[in-house]
């Protein structure tokens, strides 16, 4: 209902516009959050090294960076194929010539697989934190 008077209209007051729902805003930051943990990249572990009479897998690591705690469990592939071979579960040797050890999903891939063979594994990568800046202290002793 407008109400008019002789030099301008009068109209109610407007309710103040959010930027958003909080249930929206959260909601959308979950969202991207679970697209940044949900983003995998594969990584170049090296070649079949043996197949042990465990039946585990030891592969020859060729790119050091992926000797980490944070790689075991992560699911290995022969890179000729894309066929997962297993998980990763264990890095065994010196620092100089690292070796990793994969348990094969299955005896079958046993079969299959051959001594230098390329393999990679698929890792999540993880989101980066913004730094926290240090506050410098203006006065001193």
């Amino acid at each position: 209902m407008l109400l008019t008077s002789s030099t301008f209209i009068l109209r109610p007051p407007r309710p103040k516009e959010r930027r958003g729902s909080l249930e929206k805003r959260t909601r959308k930051k979950t969202k991207e959050w679970r697209e940044r943990r949900e983003r995998l990249k594969t990584v170049d572990l090296g070649r079949v090294y043996s197949i042990v009479n465990t039946g585990h897998i030891v592969v020859s690591v060729e790119n050091k960076r992926v000797v980490s705690q944070r790689f075991l469990g992560a699911k290995a592939f022969r890179s000729s194929d894309k066929k997962e071979l297993g998980q990763l579960s264990d890095f065994i040797g010196n620092v100089e010539k690292p070796y990793a050890v994969i348990k094969p999903v299955s005896r079958n891939i046993l079969t299959v697989l051959s001594p230098g063979d390329s393999v990679y594994i698929v890792v999540r990568e993880r989101p980066r934190r913004p730094r926290k800046h240090r506050r410098r202290s203006l006065g001193g002793s």
